[in-house]
């Protein structure tokens, strides 16, 4: 049976949430390694694959998933071809016609779809690229169909990916993301390779929670069902990227800092908020894991309160410069210890 079959009877929920970071109006750049340990679905064949940033290999039965969200560092140019007469030929050529590499190319149009092309459960639509262009709306694989049309008609090399995406919470837990069997891209950078995209959540790279499958036949006398074992989850947001909105993540083409953020951690917290108050902006953000990062900052002096359970508070008054990322450590008070009565 055809994944695309499969997909009528699938919800795949397409929101990534903002891996720690706090709110933000550009799409936050993520660096770091994802390391998952799942069991594969049983239906499906997965053989091993490795791409730029991306590397699944089979060990002991079990698949195991590497994802090094270090720089891409291509800079091959970009050189379109003579724009196509059909509405996806001008929208492409309009989209990259200012874009100097491959990279910059795909991101603009990595970044229209995100804002622009609607998650649609509606499996009696039609997925064919025109037909999402034209309603504004599809599910993953009219998406990814669409995203694959707009990269070729200005000579970029794309392909569609099918895929499982593994997770340790049943679809109906109410948690974002993409879960259960999912389509995707692959983009061809010449001088680095292939890498892939998520148009949706997560550009230049997906997390290591996405399972290449080898094929897109699946054996329906089996189970369906995929399940993430275990996750060294180092992703963390680093900087923001224009081409992005915020609820996607991007893999950064250098190294350079763009604008000023914070990290925060908090040894000993195990939740809280945090506020970050500035001459420009407000800012929150819940604790994830004793930790937070603040995104997109202007430069200026600002005020760091940090409310913790049980009433414990910490503050701290910061100077941040442009461009620069500061790292902030601090340590939580202990909890009074129980009166005698």
């Amino acid at each position: 049976m055809k994944l695309d079959a499969l997909y009528r009877a699938a919800l795949v929920l397409l929101c990534l949430a903002p891996l720690g970071a706090a709110s933000f109006a550009q799409g936050p750049a993520v660096e770091g390694v994802d390391e998952v340990q799942a069991l594969a679905p049983p239906a499906a064949r997965i053989s091993a694959y490795q791409n730029d940033g991306y590397r699944l290999w089979l060990e002991d039965g079990l698949v195991r998933v590497r994802v090094d969200n270090s720089h891409l560092g291509s800079d091959f140019p970009f050189q379109p071809p003579a724009r196509e007469a059909t509405e996806i030929g001008v929208l492409a050529g309009t989209l990259t016609a200012h874009a100097e590499t491959v990279y910059e190319a795909t991101s603009k149009v990595l970044g229209w779809v995100a804002r622009n092309v609607r998650y649609d459960l509606d499996r009696q639509a039609s997925q064919e690229a025109i037909d999402v262009l034209t309603r504004r709306s599809g599910y993953c694989t009219g998406i990814a169909r669409l995203t694959v049309e707009l990269l070729r008609a200005v000579g970029i090399e794309a392909r569609e990916v099918a895929g499982y995406v593994v997770s340790s919470q049943p679809a109906d837990a109410g948690q974002p993301g993409p879960r259960g069997y999912h389509r995707w891209i692959e983009v061809y950078y010449p001088d680095k390779g292939w890498a892939f995209s998520d148009p949706s959540t997560s550009h230049h790279f997906v997390p290591a929670t996405y399972l290449r499958l080898a094929s897109n036949e699946l054996d329906l006398s089996r189970s369906t069902e995929g399940l993430l074992l275990s996750r060294r989850e180092g992703l963390r947001a680093r900087d923001v990227v224009a081409a992005a909105p915020r609820h996607v993540s991007s893999r950064r083409n250098d190294d350079r800092q763009t604008a000023a953020a914070l990290h925060l951690s908090v040894e000993g917290a195990e939740g809280g908020r945090a506020e970050l108050r500035g001459d420009h902006a407000h800012y929150t953000a819940s604790l994830r894991r004793g930790s937070a990062t603040f995104l997109g900052l202007r430069p200026g002096d600002y005020s760091l309160a940090v409310e913790l359970p049980g009433g414990r508070s910490l503050r701290r008054r910061l100077r941040l410069l442009k461009p620069i990322r500061a790292d902030i450590s601090m340590v939580a008070p202990l909890l009074p210890a129980p009166s005698d009565r």
